[in-house]
């Protein structure tokens, strides 16, 4: 029997090994809103998938009549459905759908009516010409709108176009595709068109919900595709998530800002967030934590306006049969009884928007691309040693920035200290090395600090963990328990050491993570202290840590503990805007905050940068009211410009996103930016030798004082031939910010 506990204010979850039961306060006595009428509240309709056989379930009725506002069908309105056979139409489970909707004053979303893999065999194994197969689109879309004219409020007019990659799903993958090629989407949006002019049309698809290579794919395509003229009304974001990894909200709300601002409306089609067996109560809370941020989301972006779930009960999930040990994706259980994820989404409808906190993040949100430890087979020896061949699998990364200074975090030249370091693990123990230059050591300050020496920093759950070992000497006393081993050579240039974590082995997880250089030169106090991420030395604090990724192939890496955050990049207001023309002037450039390109991404087993004679360049940015400005100082041996592949020039490439709208702009050294459209305020001018570059961009917003924006910039080196020999970026990755991936941040202060 359906329980009506779900409809009471006030309610109490009770978890109990095995079940879920939900029990009212004991001061309710009403029955409360039901999530339908809340979500109408905020213009937001809160939907459902559906097969028409359901509805013969008991219960299943008396819960989407209650509690929904929409439905959408799950296969039944599909082509493959619809016209299995080439001569007939089969509606009847279609009609029944909507003749349900419309007694029960429901909104339904038709889906979908082009998509790649729902083909009957009688098209798929025939042979058409491109004019051919688009008279049967046409002639398909037409008779299926046309019917319900009225009754359909929206349609998903295409359906997963795309690849993971943003391509074009091709000739193997899409029958549309393979013989019309990207015709087919215009025509089916146009023939849609014709048939309801008052329906809303939208492009469906997967993985799109955040910024990534399919939803920048896809953004470029729908741009393009309004620019023409062709009716399309929206996006719709299946949002297909797991319990394991909590999704990146802020990316998630800047890519639907960057569709919004195209005019378009959005709607979340097929929502589930699925748990892997056992479920726990823990899992359940997380689940119900995503649920409800997605609801967070939606009702502070007035254009999502749908919010339909891939069905609304475990019993009749999909989850199962499309991901082995996994399920309990959706908001009610296998009997019906309502999830912490139903209360969080109903508990938030009730609220209404409030703040998000990623919005509110200004000096506090940057999460740049963990480190990388790989697996050894074979521990390395700690004895100060490089031995033949211990240390080949590890990655190395340089240390980049001298977090003892806010004004200039570049570090000295190598006759003064060049530093890199790499790590590997085995079992629970993580292995590091560090090879270090340095023309002064000094050991003999009272407080270690002050001395040269390494600082190891980890946090894998709760608690951090901060080891120092000043220059020679072993690691200093530590109520850390875990076992510990460094070892300096007599000249301390080489650094080996060894830590035992305590979270046992770490393979497949992200941790937080840091390492820092402390060099002293002779003052009272150290001159600078070298870390590989930029921040204000407040690691000591168990702050601005990075994170590092113990490596295990085929696995995909998932966060051990919380999410770590460095500082943005920092931007400074100006009082007077720099002049664009390529010559530092006076005092133009104080301000700002002097950051190097450290971190040569083309290499990604040796991101260390070229010595400085080959190419050495910093960077700085100040901005106004409106607009960013920015220095590039370079200093490069051989100047390469006239190779035909933009990139494998000398080049600076900026990226930029406040809103989920990527600008990436190039300058080849000595030419302004290359053709874009974002108006004459965007401007860069070099000097006449090429070493200095002074950039301006207009900004999305008048005042930018507190904000935070996606953010990088690299600078390019070829020396011979037409392939680049480095590039090098202010933060490791793998060269993926000029597509938008791997962005870090800045910060206007």
């Amino acid at each position: 029997m359906l329980k009506k506990l779900f409809f009471l204010f006030g309610t109490v979850l009770l978890l109990l090994p095995g079940c879920l039961s939900v029990k009212p306060s004991p001061e309710e006595t009403t029955e409360s809103t039901p999530m339908k009428e809340l979500g109408r509240r905020h213009n937001l309709i809160i939907g459902s998938t559906l097969q028409s056989q359901s509805l013969d379930i008991p219960g299943v009725k008396e819960i989407l009549t209650s509690q929904y506002a929409g439905i959408s069908a799950e296969d039944e309105m599909n082509f493959a459905f619809i016209r299995e056979k080439e001569k007939e139409y089969n509606f009847g489970p279609a009609d029944r759908l909507i003749a349900f909707a419309m007694d029960n004053d429901m909104l339904v979303r038709g889906q979908t009516l082009v998509r790649h893999n729902s083909v009957p065999s009688w098209l798929e194994n025939k042979k058409w010409t491109k004019d051919s197969l688009l008279k049967i689109l046409q002639e398909y879309i037409t008779t299926v709108v046309s019917r319900y004219k009225g009754k359909v409020y929206c349609w998903d007019v295409v359906n997963e176009v795309l690849t993971d990659e943003g391509l074009f799903r091709g000739d193997e993958l899409s029958i549309w595709y393979r013989y019309c090629g990207p015709a087919y989407i215009e025509k089916a949006f146009i023939s849609a068109h014709n048939a309801d002019p008052g329906a809303k049309l939208f492009i469906n698809d997967d993985g799109i919900s955040t910024i990534n290579p399919k939803s920048n794919g896809l953004y470029i395509i729908v741009k393009e595709l309004l620019a023409r003229g062709i009716p399309i009304h929206g996006i719709g974001m299946q949002m297909h998530l797991t319990e394991e990894k909590v999704p990146d909200y802020r990316s998630m709300f800047e890519n639907i800002q960057r569709f919004v601002k195209l005019g378009l409306e959005i709607h979340i089609t097929e929502m589930d967030v699925r748990i892997k067996e056992p479920v726990t109560r823990e899992k359940l809370m997380n689940q119900a934590k995503i649920y409800g941020y997605i609801t967070q989301i939606a009702l502070n972006i007035n254009e999502v306006t749908n919010l339909t779930t891939n069905g609304f009960t475990d019993s009749l999930s999909r989850i199962p049969a499309f991901f082995e040990s996994y399920g309990s994706a959706l908001p009610f259980d296998g009997d019906l009884n309502p999830k912490p994820a139903f209360f969080a989404i109903r508990e938030n409808l009730e609220k209404g928007p409030k703040g998000l906190k990623f919005l509110d993040t200004a000096g506090y949100s940057s999460i740049i691309t963990p480190f990388k430890a790989m697996n050894t087979a074979v521990p390395p020896e700690i004895d100060g040693k490089i031995g033949n061949g211990e240390w080949d699998e590890a990655l190395i990364y340089p240390f980049a920035y001298n977090q003892l200074s806010k004004t200039n975090q570049t570090l000295p030249g190598s006759d003064d200290l060049l530093s890199s370091w790499r790590v590997l693990y085995l079992d629970d123990t993580i292995y590091g090395l560090v090879e270090r230059t340095d023309d002064i050591t000094i050991t003999n300050k009272d407080s270690s600090w002050e001395n040269d020496n390494l600082e190891v920093f980890f946090n894998t759950d709760e608690d951090f963990v901060q080891l120092r070992s000043v220059a020679g000497q072993n690691f200093e006393q530590h109520e850390y328990t875990g076992n510990r081993r460094i070892t300096w050579n007599a000249g301390g240039t080489v650094i080996e050491f060894s830590v035992q974590l305590p979270s046992g082995n770490p393979a497949g997880k992200i941790t937080g993570w840091n390492i820092a250089l402390s060099d002293n030169d002779g003052a009272e106090t150290r001159d600078l202290q070298a870390y590989p991420i930029y921040g204000n030395n407040r690691g000591w604090q168990g702050l601005d840590f990075g994170e590092i990724e113990f490596v295990d192939p085929g696995r995909q890496a998932e966060r051990l503990g919380k999410m770590h955050k460095v500082l943005p990049f920092n931007v400074i207001k100006s009082r007077t805007p720099p002049v664009i023309d390529g010559v530092a002037g006076t005092n133009e450039w104080t301000s700002a905050t002097v950051y190097e390109f450290a971190f040569n991404q083309l290499n990604q087993t040796d991101q260390r940068p070229p010595a400085r004679e080959d190419l050495y360049a910093t960077w700085r940015l100040v901005y106004t009211d409106g607009m960013l400005y920015g220095m590039v100082t370079r200093t490069d041996d051989k100047t390469i410009t006239h190779n035909t592949d933009p990139r494998a020039n000398d080049v600076v490439e900026i990226c930029f996103s406040r809103y989920g709208e990527l600008m990436a702009l190039r300058t080849l050294v000595g030419k302004g930016f290359e053709s874009h459209n974002y108006g004459s305020l965007a401007k860069a001018v070099w000097s006449e030798d090429g070493q200095t570059l002074e950039f301006s961009l207009p900004m999305p917003e008048e005042k930018m004082k507190g904000l935070t924006a996606s953010w990088s910039i690299s600078i390019t080196d070829t020396d011979n031939g037409d392939l680049p020999d480095h590039r090098l970026y202010p933060v490791t990755g793998s060269d993926q910010a000029f597509s938008g991936l791997e962005l870090g941040e800045i910060s206007f202060n």
